[in-house]
């Protein structure tokens, strides 16, 4: 029985594009982040990339052309997209028979955050309105004005609730407080919940 192509002529010349493209990106990225911004748009990288983005990964897709990213979109370090697996490829062995790669799309709609660390699968659309709590796995679709966190991600807070709390910290650079501050803040918080606990 004849050994089934992994991939057909056309299939390898893009991986090799790809490949190119992912080395490119890497050596754009160790100068800086506005390098970074400058080389996606010049490219075309995604399928979208919309206007007012961050993108602080330093490595792209394998399939970029099946991600979008619409306006105003957050996206933290090591995020990473799959928008295919290679479980053909054991069907292919297991069977000697051809198999068509599992593809799907990612969709980030506008005013989204996609924590450090989290794992975006094929076949997901994002917000409007939604967080991604780091270091989350989202299989389904985060619903507009939510934020969800996990793995499997699933609903732990509202878009909105968030946005009015932090509404409350508005100010100018000189009002971020200092470390020592941080510092004195989580201690007191840390002092104040075990005497809490104490007192039940």
């Amino acid at each position: 029985m004849k050994k089934p192509e992994l991939y057909d002529k056309e299939y390898r010349k893009r991986l090799k594009r790809v490949k190119s493209m992912k080395t490119s990106f890497f050596i754009t990225s160790l100068l800086g982040q506005n390098a970074k911004m400058k080389w996606l748009r010049k490219k075309k990288v995604f399928a979208m990339l919309g206007d007012n983005v961050l993108y602080q990964p330093n490595t792209i897709p394998n399939e970029p052309g099946l991600v979008k990213i619409h306006n105003n979109v957050r996206i933290a370090a090591k995020v990473t997209f799959y928008t295919h697996d290679v479980i053909n490829m054991m069907f292919q062995t297991m069977d000697q028979e051809n198999y068509i790669p599992h593809r799907g799309c990612i969709e980030i709609h506008d005013n989204c955050f996609i924590g450090g660390n989290s794992i975006l699968i094929g076949d997901v659309s994002i917000g409007p309105d939604a967080i991604v709590a780091a270091g989350s796995v989202v299989t389904k679709d985060v619903e507009p004005g939510t934020i969800v966190g996990g793995n499997p991600a699933r609903v732990i807070g509202s878009f909105e609730r968030l946005h009015q709390k932090r509404r409350m910290e508005l100010g100018s650079t000189s009002d971020i407080p200092t470390d020592e501050q941080l510092w004195e803040r989580f201690y007191n918080r840390k002092n104040n919940t075990r005497n809490d606990k104490v007192k039940e």
